[in-house]
């Protein structure tokens, strides 16, 4: 009997000593498992190290004007890091972070939170070639209709509402009266602060201030310039282009 325990003992040191007798056929090691044989599943040293890729837009909180950053691993797409920014509604080389509907959720919320009396128009498509528009109607009846356009000037489509990185200029144009014209002012201070949730209210009046006075001002990485379209039908139009 003690003979065949120690027989055991043996054969097991020898085993541990060959392997598992597999002919191996190695896989490489990754970011997420060490060498491993494809065959047994033996294993061979550690893991590699992830490969971080770019900070990219993950989330837009409309209601806080936020936005969340995640920074990926662009082997295995692990998420590596995360940035919550106050911010981040600023352009990034050159265009607008956001799509055109999560945009206009921004200012459609930023209306709402600071208790303006605006009612919100939902996108809608009123040109032939199926531009994308969004309309601001006051109480009193003006309409703001904002247009949205690339880098190359071509108007964005609705099929792309929800696409990000693609605006380069916002374009408001604006009709209204000696009497409404308040309201579009305040309209376009809250475009301002939407821009740039750091704004408060007398620094985006400021801002606005210059504007109505025929200057091209820039804040945040946004140019701010207005023209006048019909001194008759006493229309604006108001840029807002990424810088």
């Amino acid at each position: 009997m003690k003979k065949l325990v120690l027989l055991t003992l043996v054969l097991a040191m020898v085993l541990s000593m060959v392997g598992c007798g597999c002919k191996h056929q190695w896989e490489d090691a990754t970011c997420t498992a060490p060498k491993t044989c494809s065959l047994c599943g033996e294993t061979e040293g550690d893991v590699l190290e992830h490969t971080p890729g770019q900070m990219e837009l993950a989330s837009v909180d409309t209601g806080a004007l936020t936005v969340t950053y995640q920074q990926a691993c662009t082997d295995c797409g692990i998420v590596l890091d995360t940035q919550e920014s106050n911010s981040g509604l600023a352009p990034v080389d050159g265009k607008f972070v956001l799509s055109p509907n999560e945009w206009n959720a921004c200012l459609t919320s930023n209306i709402k939170a600071l208790g303006a009396s605006q009612t919100y128009l939902p996108c809608i498509s009123e040109n032939e070639d199926d531009a994308i528009v969004h309309g601001i109607v006051t109480l009193s009846g003006i309409t703001a209709a904002m247009s949205y356009y690339d880098a190359d000037g071509n108007v964005l489509t609705t099929d792309q509402a929800d696409d990000r990185n693609l605006i380069y200029n916002l374009c408001m144009e604006c009709q209204f009266t000696n009497e409404t014209a308040k309201e579009f002012y305040v309209l376009l201070m809250l475009v301002a602060m939407t821009n740039n949730s750091e704004l408060d209210f007398n620094a985006a009046n400021n801002l606005v201030d210059k504007i109505f006075g025929g200057e091209v001002v820039t804040d945040n990485g946004y140019t701010y310039g207005m023209t006048i379209v019909s001194m008759l039908e006493q229309t604006v139009r108001v840029d807002i282009i990424a810088e």
